[in-house]
Parts: C-alpha cells; sequence; structure tokens
C-alpha cells in the first residue's frame, strides 16, 4: 500500500481547514431564519404529535445556527403577529424555513392550516381562522430571500369536511417563488399519519436525516422519503417539489464533500492537492509543489503562479487593505452615499457584487416609505376636505330632530381633547382606523381609505349613571343612511330600535353595560361605559345579523369598536362576503386631538 508523502498530507488537511474555515464563516455570515408551528389541542379532532414535532424541530434549527420563532398551538389571534414576526426577521439574501405539523385543508386548491381554537363549520369559515399558505409564500417573496424551505405534516385526515362542499383529502399542490423547496408529509391530495411515537411518522424521519448535516437538503429528503415509504409499507410516501440553485446543507457541505473523498488515487491527490493551493498567495506552497511533483500534471501553471507571487509587492498588499478597510467603513454606515463611494473608488473591488444588492435594497425600502409617505399625505387632504364638506345636521331627517334637541339637552355636546387609533384583527389581517370628534360628527377613517361618518348624537355619551344610544348614521361612499329613535338608558337596560336602510326594515337592539375607569379585559386603559349592539336588518345589498361590542370615550366624544361578530349574512352588494366572522380590537392608543 502507497504511503502518503508528508506533504500531502499536510496539503489535504490544508484542504479540509480551508474548506471547513470556509463553509464555517458562510454559516456565521449567512442569516438563517425559521417559523416553527405545531398544533396538538384542536376543539375538533386534536392531534397527539404537532406540538412535541415543533419542539423538537425547534431545538434542532437552533443548534444548526437558525433564529427560530417558535409557536405551539397557534390561536387566530396570534396569526397575525406571528406573521409579522417573522417578516421582520428576513432580509434579502437570506436563509427562510418554515415548518409546521398539525391539520392541513384544502378548498378550491388553496392549502389552509387551521388555528387550534377555529370554529369551522363550513367552507366559508376557513380563511378567517387559518393560516393561509398563500400567505406565508407572500412573505417569503417579499423579503428576498436566498433560499426558502418548505416542510408541511400537515395532511392528516381533515376534521371539517363533514361541512365542505368541494374539500379534497390532503394539500394541495403550492404555487411557491423561485428559489424555495418544499417538503410535504405525502403526496398531494393524499393523507399522512400522526404516528405511534413521541414524533409524527414523516418528521421522526426528518429529524433523523438532518443529523447527516453536512449532505445536501435534496439527499436528506431523498433518505426520508426512502424512511418513510418502508416504515409505512408503502402507505405514505413523501412529496418534494420546487427546485434551488447550488447547495444548501442543514450544517457543512463541505466536509461532507471532503468524506466523499475517501481512499483517492495517486493522480487524484495530486488533483486534490493543487486545488487546494491554486488560488493560494504563499509561494512556498508552490515550492512544496513542485519538490513533490517535478514534471507533475500542474507543473507549468505552478511556476507560473510561483513567478507571479514572488513578483507581489508589499505595496499590493497595502492596497487590498486598504480597500477592505474601505468597505468595512461603508458597510458599516449603511448609507447608500457610502456605499456608492465605494464602487466609485474600487469599481472592480472584491465587494462590489455585494455593495449593489444592498443600494438597491435601500432604494426599494426608500421607494416603499415614500410611497406610503405620499398615500398617507393624500389620504389626510382627502380626509381634511371630506370632513370640511359634511354638515352634520344632513344625517337627520325632519321627524327626529325634535328629539336631537332633547338628547343635547340632556347631555351637553362633548368637547373632545383626544383621538383614538384602533388596529382591529379581521380574518387574520390587521385592520387599521382612527376615530375623532370633528364639526359635531363622529369621524371613523380606516386604512382602506373608507370614511364613515356619524352625527355625535348618535354614539354613546355617558352622564353619570346614564347612557343615550341615537341610531342613525351615513356611510358616505354607499349612501347608506340610518334612521332610528333615541332612548335614555341607565346601565343593565336596552332597548330595540326600529331603523330604515335604504327604505328596508330592520331592528338594533342596545345594552348599556357599567362605566368604569378603564377597561384592561379589552386592553383599553382608559375611563369608558360599554355598549352591546345587536344588529338584524335587510339592506338593498342584502340581510346582516351582527353583534358587536363598543367603548364610549368621554376624551374622544366618540364610541370605539371592540368586537364585532358577523354572525349571518347574505348578499355581496353592500357588505361582502369577506367580512363574515369575528373582528377584535388588539390595540388602542389615544393621542392629542392635533396629533397627526
Amino acid at each position: 500500500m502507497q504511503t502518503q508523502h508528508p506533504l500531502i498530507r499536510r496539503a489535504l488537511a490544508f484542504l479540509m481547514a480551508c474548506l471547513l474555515g470556509a463553509a464555517a464563516h458562510a454559516a456565521d455570515a449567512e442569516k438563517r431564519v425559521a417559523l416553527v408551528i405545531g398544533n396538538s389541542t384542536y376543539k375538533n379532532s386534536p392531534l397527539k404529535n404537532p406540538t412535541n414535532d415543533a419542539k423538537d424541530m425547534a431545538a434542532r434549527l437552533r443548534a444548526l445556527g437558525f433564529e427560530v420563532i417558535e409557536r405551539s398551538n397557534l390561536r387566530t389571534r396570534q396569526m397575525g403577529a406571528t406573521l409579522r414576526e417573522f417578516r421582520s426577521k428576513l432580509t434579502p439574501g437570506a436563509v427562510a424555513l418554515v415548518f409546521y405539523a398539525g391539520h392541513g385543508v384544502q378548498i378550491r386548491g388553496e392549502n389552509y392550516l387551521p388555528t387550534v381554537d377555529a370554529e369551522i363549520d363550513s367552507e366559508e369559515d376557513v380563511p378567517s381562522q387559518s393560516l393561509s399558505m398563500k400567505q406565508v409564500m407572500d412573505v417569503l417573496e417579499d423579503a428576498k430571500t436566498r433560499l426558502n424551505l418548505v416542510f408541511l405534516d400537515a395532511c392528516r385526515n381533515n376534521p371539517y369536511a363533514r361541512g365542505f362542499r368541494s374539500t379534497g383529502e390532503g394539500l394541495a399542490r403550492v404555487s411557491a417563488p423561485s428559489g424555495t423547496l418544499i417538503s410535504y408529509a405525502t403526496r398531494p391530495g393524499s393523507v399522512a399519519a400522526d404516528g405511534s411515537g413521541k414524533n409524527g411518522l414523516y418528521t421522526g424521519h426528518l429529524l433523523k436525516q438532518m443529523e447527516q448535516s453536512n449532505q445536501p437538503v435534496e439527499q436528506v429528503l431523498k433518505r426520508v422519503v426512502t424512511g418513510v415509504k418502508n416504515e409505512s409499507a408503502g402507505r405514505q410516501e413523501p412529496w418534494m417539489e420546487g427546485s434551488i440553485e447550488g447547495d444548501f446543507c442543514f450544517g457543512n457541505c463541505a466536509a461532507g464533500t471532503l468524506m466523499a473523498l475517501a481512499a483517492p488515487s495517486a493522480g487524484e491527490i495530486e488533483d486534490q492537492l493543487w486545488d487546494s493551493i491554486k488560488a493560494s498567495r504563499s509561494p512556498a506552497v508552490f515550492e512544496d509543489y513542485l519538490a513533490k511533483y517535478p514534471r507533475g500534471r500542474y507543473m507549468a501553471q505552478s511556476r507560473v503562479r510561483l513567478a507571479s507571487l514572488k513578483g507581489d509587492s508589499s505595496s499590493e498588499a497595502a492596497a487590498r487593505d486598504a480597500e477592505a478597510a474601505f468597505w468595512r467603513a461603508a458597510e458599516a454606515g449603511g448609507t447608500r452615499a457610502e456605499l456608492q463611494a465605494y464602487l466609485a473608488q474600487y469599481p472592480q473591488g472584491q465587494f462590489v457584487q455585494t455593495a449593489r444588492t444592498r443600494i438597491i435594497a435601500i432604494e426599494e425600502t426608500d421607494a416603499r416609505k415614500k410611497k406610503e409617505l405620499d398615500e398617507a399625505d393624500r389620504a389626510a387632504r382627502a380626509s381634511a376636505a371630506k370632513v370640511a364638506s359634511v354638515d352634520p345636521d344632513m344625517f337627520i331627517s325632519d321627524k327626529v330632530r325634535g328629539e336631537i334637541a332633547r338628547s343635547r339637552a340632556l347631555f351637553p355636546q362633548a368637547h373632545p381633547t383626544r383621538t383614538a387609533k384602533v388596529v382591529m384583527a379581521v380574518g387574520g389581517k390587521d385592520l387599521n382606523m382612527t376615530v375623532r370628534h370633528e364639526n359635531g360628527l363622529c369621524v371613523v377613517e380606516y386604512g382602506n381609505g373608507l370614511t364613515v361618518f356619524y352625527h355625535a348624537a348618535g354614539t354613546l355619551a355617558a352622564g353619570g349613571t346614564k347612557a343615550l344610544h341615537f341610531l342613525h348614521a351615513r356611510v358616505v361612499e354607499t349612501e347608506q343612511v340610518f334612521n332610528g329613535s333615541i332612548a335614555t338608558l341607565s346601565p343593565g337596560q336596552s332597548m330595540v330600535a326600529t331603523i330604515q336602510s335604504r327604505g328596508l326594515p330592520g331592528e338594533t337592539r342596545v345594552s348599556v353595560g357599567e362605566t368604569r375607569a378603564s377597561w384592561p379585559e379589552y386592553n383599553f386603559p382608559y375611563p369608558g361605559t360599554q355598549l352591546r349592539i345587536v344588529r338584524d336588518f335587510e339592506t338593498a345589498g342584502g340581510y346582516l345579523k351582527a353583534e358587536e361590542i363598543r367603548l364610549y370615550s368621554p376624551e374622544v366624544g366618540c364610541a370605539l369598536p371592540v368586537s364585532e361578530d358577523i354572525t349571518e349574512i347574505h348578499g355581496n352588494k353592500l357588505f361582502g362576503q369577506k367580512l363574515q366572522g369575528k373582528a377584535q380590537t388588539k390595540a388602542f392608543t389615544l393621542a392629542d386631538l392635533a396629533s397627526p
């Protein structure tokens, strides 16, 4: 057996050190962010393993250098905040990973991951109480990540299928952004097992294969397929789709490559030696090569390289050091001007591509911020013009004008000092609105550009132990006018008012609750009076039945929304089916009325 020369052993050791060092540096420099969710405690058909799967997966990913956002038994009100936190961690060029274990359903080719507190009786209930895979893919695409990995152990039996019209078994195929690899626990349209041990069948094999962290992820997933098929006797076959550029290993790809170089031939040893030294800037390395291989395959290249290196002056090394120092300063500053100064100074420099990528990211961020500011300015101008053009009395019919005068005598007009900013969770998304009292009106401005006006007397006005609700309002964009009666109510009392909307009848029941210094259960740390409204009426566009809770704030002079539950809705000319479901306020903020 041929004994390797000490130089060769040193070169191979040098090769391994270089590759391992480079891979370690890349792992340190490459940002890795993971969103890990495991849902077990469903109201219908709870599962045993998903929370274990998520816990074990999160621990494994942290050990592999990922920053992990971990959620167990995700609830509906947590969906928006979870996606926002995940989005905030992602940066251009990062590696993003999503792991989900739990129930999953498909409706007309769209995949949804229900929350554990979802109350789903029909297909229409799913979007507002489930995490949409399209939302997840949109987050990945918007973040401009380099690589996206998605693992879905979510193909169990659909516990809600009895109330569905069009759902199929398992999950549908996903339309994913470029650079995305998706692994399903089983084939699209098929059903996976929860597993009889601590982990689900698919996740258990995935965790096991991730221990081989030096293998490309495609090889890891191929081994997962083999393991799951063998254990399930062919009943379950994991499925992979998508593509990525280059190699990605959970650990060190370079180490895996070196392990494959077992028992090399003499020619392979020389090839490996040359590959390891050809980029070196040390003349001694090439002198060692020529001493070992005076007639080697790379003799000519080695001599040329040696002559070039011996002619390299100290001034060249100083120039490289100066460029590196310039780049570090530009990178630390992080502004477009500093990065452009580097490009102007070193147009062929070694950090040119990185500088250009960061400038593009800065310009995109600046453009997005400018667009948001322009839109906010336009909205503010439009709102000011709209409010200035509205006469409060235009909402009032002659029939109730006398009652309004009586209500003003009972409850003098408020002199508000604050404006309220409200954030509501609606269908998995945040709805922002501003409520203020202006020119005798309560003005509600929504983030989508809709503005609703109603007479200030038509809100809840606190006066000692009594409260007043006057039912009429006008939605300017749709010309909806609601007229009704007024009544003086004490806390605990209620009234039923007949209202008209475009000539069609309906009823609204108003119950007045107590007045408190604060309402912590609603995250409202200010004085307020509770109001409960049950609406049941027709409109020109259909039929609506809803229940809502509001809090009247004396500082604002208007009632602020707390929650709304639309239980029945027919027709979409006015309301739209997308509004059906529950809305819950997440945050209240009161600011001085003059504040923007």
